[in-house]
């Protein structure tokens, strides 16, 4: 795929990426099965055609070391390659705290220089995000996590009323989804999708 249609998919993505003001670049290193570094770069950006956040696929890039200014270059240098205006990067979204840390700082100066920054929101931010999420549902004390949990449970605890369900929703509509998801307490965010499965 990677050499058949994935230039396609490329392609696709870096139209997409041209048109949208931000964008979160995701980025995960590790070492392959060849015993090499590998950097991982997925992008999170709104998606007009899907008019919802979605995340894709990037690119890989092949490191030797994984110090915070080589990352800074393998990202940079890839940006710059696609023709993607670093004035678009939103923020950084990572895992490890330690060698992430000084690679945020480092494109976060590179920025500056273009007159603009990094949203900085710790070395966590998917959990502020999920946490602010998680206090404003909370203020609203409507539990709507619980109801979604209690429905998922309702149903996965019988075989009988699950098949009930699925005949129910083939009888509406056999384009709706067949399955309840289940709703975790780590992920706030996700409970938009819980609560629309439900409905």
């Amino acid at each position: 795929m990677s050499h058949g249609i994935g230039p396609y998919f490329h392609r696709d993505l870096i139209k997409q990426l041209k048109r949208c003001e931000k964008f979160v670049l995701c980025f995960d290193e590790q070492t392959n099965v060849q015993n090499k570094k590998q950097l991982d770069l997925l992008i999170k950006f709104w998606s007009y055609g899907e008019g919802l956040v979605v995340t894709r696929y990037y690119k890989s890039v092949m490191l030797g070391h994984t110090q915070a200014h080589v990352l800074q270059d393998a990202i940079i240098n890839s940006f710059k390659t696609d023709g993607i205006n670093l004035k678009r990067l939103l923020m950084l979204e990572r895992d490890n705290p330690f060698v992430n840390i000084s690679l945020e700082n480092l494109i976060d100066e590179e920025m500056k220089k273009i007159e603009s920054g990094l949203l900085l929101l710790g070395s966590g931010n998917l959990h502020s995000v999920h946490n602010g999420f998680k206090t404003g549902i909370s203020s609203a004390n409507w539990h709507v996590e619980n109801i979604c949990t209690e429905i998922y449970s309702w149903f996965k605890q019988s075989p009988a009323r699950k098949e009930d369900l699925v005949d129910t929703i083939d009888e509406f509509d056999d384009l709706v989804e067949k399955t309840l998801l289940y709703f975790t307490i780590t992920r706030w965010i996700l409970l938009g999708k819980v609560i629309a499965r439900v409905l």
